[in-house]
């Protein structure tokens, strides 16, 4: 479970302190899929789900059936013994601007939307009908 946390061009993530209440989504999202995911089959054919959530303060958030993202734009920094990662997308991310398609997990949470991709090991994605259902009974839940 992850929460998209907004940081503006000059704050890196480090900086940033969430509110507690900014997790409330996310919070929401896992005892929805906690509570119904067993009982619906999901775990039949997936073996874990990958969730990701806007910040709560967007307003309640449709849940979407995704795939993970497969773009990554790392860069690392090393100076003496100190070596810091920059991961570019988040600066992208907090522009609303990103490289990822509809139906990717980055692409349904900038959108504003509960990112759920159902996973087997090695991550495959695999479709279930009844993950279909529970995200679409997901909005009416709150």
């Amino acid at each position: 479970m992850s929460v998209k946390i907004p940081v503006g061009e000059d704050v890196t993530f480090s900086d940033v302190e969430a509110e507690y209440d900014s997790y409330g989504e996310a919070a929401r999202a896992a005892t929805y899929l906690t509570e119904r995911a067993p009982g619906a089959g999901i775990f039949e054919t997936a073996d874990y789900l990958n969730v990701n959530a806007p910040p709560a303060d967007w307003g309640p958030a449709p849940m979407a059936i995704t795939r993970p993202s497969r773009v990554y734009r790392m860069c690392a920094h090393h100076e003496g013994s100190h070596i810091e990662l920059e991961d570019e997308i988040w600066a992208l991310m907090a522009e609303g601007d990103i490289p990822d398609d509809e139906g990717t997990d980055r692409r349904a949470v900038v959108d504003g939307k509960v990112s759920v991709s159902p996973l087997t090991a090695p991550h495959t994605v695999e479709r279930h009908e009844a993950m279909n259902d529970l995200a679409a009974a997901y909005t009416d839940s709150g």
